[in-house]
């Protein structure tokens, strides 16, 4: 994952890109991302187990969800891109697939970028 604005490079096993700190069934994933401010909230899982991905579900449900395998940064354009690993036996993994709201859509590589002035939101507060 390459954050275009900074030039910076950071390897994980899971990337989210939001503009918001809500996602379904009340998760934080990105507790304090901003929709108003101009930027994309992207956080790195930088361990890539089974066991860092359950941990980090958890801590996720009780919002507590900072951790030294994880990256957190904000900027206006992202590149996410697949990393070549070997599987146990040698071989390359297959490509990696993208999600968008938890639904399928395609596979990576891809460019996201914000274009603050593009959309209005009408927003309820409770």
């Amino acid at each position: 994952m390459t954050d275009l604005d900074n030039k910076n490079t950071v390897s994980g096993s899971h990337v989210i890109v939001s503009n918001f700190a809500e996602y379904g069934l009340g998760l934080q994933l990105n507790p304090d991302a901003d929709p108003t401010d101009g930027q994309l909230d992207i956080c790195v899982f930088t361990k890539r187990s089974l066991m860092h991905t359950a941990i980090h579900t958890v801590r996720s449900l009780f919002r507590a969800q900072n951790g030294r395998h994880i990256v957190r940064f904000r900027s206006q354009n992202v590149s996410l891109s697949e990393t070549r690993i070997l599987n146990a036996k040698g071989c390359h993994l297959s490509a990696v697939p993208l999600q968008t709201d938890g639904d399928i859509a395609g596979q990576l590589p891809i460019s996201i970028r914000i274009n603050a002035a593009a959309m209005q939101l009408l927003v309820h507060r409770a």
